[in-house]
């Protein structure tokens, strides 16, 4: 008798119990969707969608590519379950480019592993394991971003983003009971689209100068996805995210800002949203040092996943190239650790 163990399954328990701190988030299809990809960000408590001044802006807030008016790129990586699954990681890749006469384009692809997961089967005769194969769980999220300048102070901007999951082979899901050959599809596709809205605006104080900002976006407008069971889907994390920020301008190269963010869920089930669905808040400061060093520090209050503590961040910056690192909280009082790089050309 063959008993069927695809690992992926656990994996994806875990890593949507672990390492995606909403309660309003284990109910939402597509994990790679919830998970930050900027250290820089994370460092300052994920209050970004206000300042939103570098390639993750194609997540933060698109409409911040409406002011960034040179090529960039970036990545950023980070194991989600570090000490439990080493194959459990998230991986970023961006690169922008501005249009004089249109505004900044933007692509970007998210990869999610959930790791290798082996498949077994019982030996009649001895009892024993015997793995009949292997198999790697993941999520792949590219995306196409665009953000206009409407004016000095003004951008806005948008993001389309397509979801491909891949949990398990159509064989060991069937074969595992999850349930029958004809409603069970290892697979799910979905498409979403990001809006966003930035306002900025610069005083001057003496010799310095005081920036303010201002952000909106909504994230994630798209069809519910269904994998595993296509007799049930589950909603994208559609919610919305408020910003405003001001940066103080010492001298070139060393300022210092301040950031907040509240962020709400509007996942549906049914014609309702969740109640009780609780406000997020993050709260972030960031200090450069004569543009070559930074540092961050930022608070994450997120009621609906137990979370209300401190991130920390570093970043280095040479010439054209900006090194960051984040440790940020997550459920059941882990830390995760992510570093991003940034070249500007």
């Amino acid at each position: 008798m063959r008993s069927w163990f695809p690992r992926s399954l656990c994996l994806t328990v875990c890593l949507l119990a672990a390492a995606l701190p909403a309660s309003a988030q284990i109910g939402g299809g597509g994990a790679s969707l919830f998970i930050t990809p900027s250290a820089r960000a994370d460092g300052m408590g994920r209050a970004f969608v206000s300042l939103a001044d570098d390639p993750s802006a194609m997540f933060w807030n698109p409409a911040g590519l409406g002011f960034i008016e040179h090529p960039e790129a970036m990545t950023n990586y980070a194991k989600l379950v570090p000490g439990l699954a080493d194959d459990v990681f998230h991986l970023y890749l961006a690169y922008i480019a501005h249009s004089q006469n249109w505004g900044t384009f933007g692509g970007s692809i998210t990869y999610l592993s959930y790791g290798k997961s082996t498949i077994s089967a019982a030996d009649p005769t001895s009892g024993e394991a015997e793995s009949l194969g292997t198999f790697t769980s993941y999520e792949l999220a590219p995306m196409l971003s665009f953000g206009t300048a409407l004016s000095h102070d003004l951008a806005i901007g948008f993001s389309v983003k397509l979801l491909y999951v891949d949990l398990a082979p159509h064989y060991a899901l069937v074969e595992s009971g999850v349930a029958t050959s004809k409603d069970v599809n290892g697979t799910g596709t979905s498409v979403a689209v990001d809006f966003g809205a930035l306002a900025r605006h610069t005083v001057k104080i003496g010799q310095s100068q005081l920036e303010l900002g201002a952000g909106a976006v909504v994230q994630n407008l798209g069809p519910s996805i269904s994998f595993v069971d296509q007799a049930n889907k589950d909603p994208l994390p559609r919610n919305y995210i408020l910003g405003v920020s001001t940066r103080l301008h010492l001298q070139p190269g060393t300022s210092v800002a301040l950031a907040v963010n509240m962020q709400k869920y509007i996942i549906p089930t049914g014609s309702d949203t969740i109640p009780g669905e609780p406000i997020h808040w993050h709260l972030g400061a960031e200090v450069v040092a004569a543009n070559t060093l930074a540092g961050r520090v930022g608070f994450i209050h997120d009621p609906g996943g137990e979370i209300s503590a401190m991130t920390y961040g570093l970043g280095i910056l040479i010439n054209k190239l900006q090194l960051d690192f984040a440790s940020v909280p997550q459920a059941y009082d882990q830390r995760v650790k992510k570093f991003s790089l940034t070249v500007k050309f």
